[in-house]
């Protein structure tokens, strides 16, 4: 199969005044095999006031099935077949931000909520009449939350910044719960540095903490009847880096990863892969800085 695609893409950006912009821009998709087009647009405002700026946006997102998906057939290991659907319907999405942005001297505050509606969106599920696993398009599902972030930095040397994501998958399969998206997530990251003629460092304590959550999941590839709720613990990690600056072109860095030695009581896709605490030292030097 030979598939030929043209793209073409224009954007247009208008400072009304000192204070007001507008971003404009469209796209447009065409695919030969499936005699496939589509335009996409997509619109961003933004107002700024004092200290404050006030965002907005919309875009429209696509995208076409590729070969792979439509037409191969490939063996998993002898495990099992996927298989290619010519079908396939193209993913479409609408994609609202908004956002509002205080910034002042040291210190940044950030909050952004958005919505987007998926439709169509191309996975793979288990087909009984083929003995393996097929392409196919979902059934519309939204995704909504809210965004915040605050970050500070001051002369002396010290920055500080955190964050915190929550996030709304509403899609059911059947008054089933298929979304394994952890709602809340926080991030933090502390850090200190100097630097002189001939030495500097850097200190920082980076760490995130995610949420439970509780999802149903299939356990049987021919049954899809078969499922059972399984709700995933919350953890967190932390890692603490120092990186120095001996000489001109040398680095030194040390990290502990994984502070408080998390390690899942079992392994699983939605967990982390780590093991417990590790220490790590590295060396760089750059020649070209010696001269």
């Amino acid at each position: 199969h030979v598939q030929h695609t043209a793209d073409a893409f224009a954007q247009f950006d208008w400072a009304v005044t000192e204070k007001f912009n507008v971003i404009s821009a469209v796209r447009y998709d065409f695919y030969s095999l499936s005699k496939l087009h589509h335009i996409s647009p997509k619109l961003g405002l933004m107002y700024k006031f004092n200290k404050v700026s006030l965002r907005a946006s919309y875009a429209d997102g696509f995208r076409a099935p590729t070969l792979k998906e439509m037409y191969m057939s490939f063996d998993m290991a002898n495990i099992f077949m996927i298989y290619g659907n010519p079908d396939l319907k193209p993913e479409t999405s609408h994609n609202f931000n908004v956002a509002v942005e205080y910034t002042k001297s040291y210190y940044n505050l950030t909050v952004m909520g958005f919505y987007n509606m998926v439709s169509n969106r191309i996975t793979t599920v288990w087909n009984k009449a083929l003995n393996g696993m097929v392409y196919d398009n979902m059934s519309p599902l939204t995704i909504s939350g809210l965004d915040c972030s605050a970050s500070a930095h001051w002369d002396c040397g010290f920055k500080v910044r955190v964050s915190y994501v929550y996030t709304n998958v509403d899609y059911h399969r059947g008054g089933l719960r298929v979304s394994s998206t952890r709602p809340h997530m926080a991030t933090a990251r502390l850090e200190y540095g100097k630097k002189w003629s001939n030495y500097g460092f850097n200190l920082a304590l980076t760490g995130r903490v995610l949420s439970p959550v509780t999802c149903d999941e299939y356990t049987s590839l021919t049954d899809l009847t078969q499922t059972q709720r399984v709700t995933y613990p919350g953890y967190t990690l932390w890692k603490l880096t120092l990186l120095q600056q001996i000489w001109r072109g040398i680095d030194v860095s040390a990290a502990v990863d994984n502070i408080f030695n998390y390690v899942p009581e079992y392994y699983y896709s939605n967990s982390p892969a780590t093991t417990g605490t590790t220490f790590s030292v590295g060396l760089s030097v750059d020649v070209d800085k010696f001269f």
